[in-house]
């Protein structure tokens, strides 16, 4: 079968690279650093920027400035310097690619970058292929997104072919539902189990870590 993975928060820890964009704009318009803790669980629960504001003691309406700033730095090599690959992501690739096709989908402006990134931490050659979609819409009015256009061009989805997709965020589960394939919701990124259980993707991880186990259990026949 082909899988499907999302990158950010779902192969690696995205955490300190938010962390760093978020406090450095708090710092620079004079706010009040919040909790660490607190703040990504709010953002994981899907809260507001204008909310993440007034945690700090800004002015709410600061919210446009704050996803201008996260736009201009969260894929800079300032920003993409600070994730972390999650312990055991090479041994998980290894073991599904020795079964399945494995291709990468992530949303990101700067796919050069991307490919970049994944160079420099080792796991490029655990890819078929790397896609990247770089509109940051979640899903279209005809229930696209995205992701979703970019594999329905692409070689991955042929007639009759068995597929899953992987991933943190809202665009993964709606990528997998515009494309009639199977959807995992992993809780290691941007996205908290009851955001995320919203959506009703066909599984909810701890970890991609679970996704040989779910793989098994559903009898998807191997296909690579």
């Amino acid at each position: 079968m082909n899988i499907f993975l999302d990158f950010d928060g779902t192969l690696v820890d995205i955490s300190n690279k938010y962390w760093w964009v978020y406090s450095e704009f708090f710092r620079l318009h004079g706010g009040r650093e919040p909790d660490r803790e607190n703040l990504w669980q709010a953002k994981r629960d899907g809260a507001s920027d204008a909310s993440l504001l007034e945690a700090a003691r800004l002015d709410p309406r600061l919210a446009p400035d704050l996803k201008s700033h996260i736009q201009r730095h969260v894929e800079t090599d300032a920003a993409l310097e600070l994730d972390r690959v999650f312990p055991g992501t090479e041994s998980l690739l290894d073991e599904l690619r020795a079964l399945h096709a494995l291709v990468l989908i992530s949303a990101r402006k700067n796919p050069q970058n991307l490919v970049n990134q994944i160079r420099r931490l080792g796991l490029d050659k655990y890819f078929a292929e790397i896609l990247t979609a770089s509109d940051e819409s979640s899903r279209f009015p005809d229930g696209h997104t995205a992701k979703s256009i970019i594999l329905t061009r692409s070689r991955w989805l042929p007639p009759g072919t068995q597929a899953l997709i992987a991933g943190d965020a809202a665009m993964d589960i709606y990528t997998g539902k515009a494309l009639g394939i199977k959807t995992c919701a992993v809780l290691s990124g941007i996205r908290s189990r009851s955001f995320l259980e919203r959506l009703q993707p066909d599984h909810i991880l701890d970890s991609v870590h679970q996704l040989p186990g779910i793989v098994g259990r559903i009898g998807y026949k191997t296909a690579k």
